[in-house]
Formats: structure tokens, C-alpha cells, sequence
């Protein structure tokens, strides 16, 4: 993308990244002003963009009648999630007469932290909303 620079009063029309080059060399910073247009402004402290990590959650949800193949192909995608560091909510829905049933609630998720590798990993408790059963696993650093 070419782009306007102005350089003490000069225009000059340059790549992006070629203007980006230059503002380091003369340890200045790159200032958009409009369209396409950028100025050279001499400070003390560049003010260069910092990338900033996100802290991302997922969420993976289990109904009550689930197979053990599908806790074993979600258990899958939970270790993918954990590898990149993100933090997972893990919740089970039920429906009528289900949320009568908390003991294979407790099968559930028992089998969930049984599979899971626990060295750099710690879960919370298991709290109950309504009808909806959760708990978060979280990346120990």
C-alpha cells in the first residue's frame, strides 16, 4: 500500500513499511493524519503499538444423555484449548426430570477430569444455575 509521508515540510510517497523504516531510523513516530497520509513527529518516547495477548475463553457444552465417543472426541478439543493456554468453561444442560438425576451429573464430570492430564491444570467448583451444571479448567503457568 503506498502511502503519503511527510518528512519536514516534504511529501514523499513510499511503501507502509518502507515510512515504518524510516521513522525508526530517524527515531521518530508515524502519525496517521488522513487519507493515506502520514507524518513524521519527533518525540522523546517513541509510542510504538504493543500487541497485547488476549485471554481467551471457551466454552464446550454436554447434554445429559451424551456417549462416551463424544466425552472422549470433546475431551480432545478441550486438551487442543488447554495447549494454547485458554480457559474453558465446561457446561451440562439438562431438561425436565434430568435435574433430577445429580449423581450421573457427577459421572460426567468425573470422567471428564479423569481423562484430562492434570499436571498444568486446575478446575473450579462445580456450581449449578437453573438448569446448567459448570465448571471452569484454567492453564497453571
Amino acid at each position: 500500500m503506498n502511502v503519503k509521508l511527510i518528512i519536514e515540510g516534504k511529501i514523499l510517497i513510499t511503501k507502509y513499511s518502507e515510512a515504518l523504516e524510516i521513522a525508526k531510523k530517524k527515531e521518530a513516530n508515524l502519525v496517521f493524519i488522513k487519507d493515506k497520509m502520514y507524518k513524521l513527529v519527533f518525540c522523546k518516547k517513541p509510542f510504538y503499538k504493543k500487541k497485547y495477548k488476549k485471554n481467551v475463553s471457551k466454552e464446550i457444552k454436554f447434554g445429559f444423555n451424551i456417549s462416551n465417543n463424544d466425552i472422549k472426541i470433546k475431551i480432545k478439543k478441550i486438551e487442543k484449548f488447554i495447549k494454547k493456554k485458554n480457559s474453558i468453561k465446561i457446561s451440562i444442560f439438562l431438561k425436565g426430570r434430568e435435574i433430577l438425576k445429580t449423581k450421573l451429573i457427577m459421572k460426567i464430570v468425573s470422567k471428564i477430569k479423569k481423562s484430562l492430564n492434570k499436571n498444568k491444570i486446575s478446575y473450579t467448583n462445580l456450581k449449578k444455575n437453573n438448569n446448567i451444571y459448570s465448571f471452569n479448567i484454567n492453564y497453571k503457568k
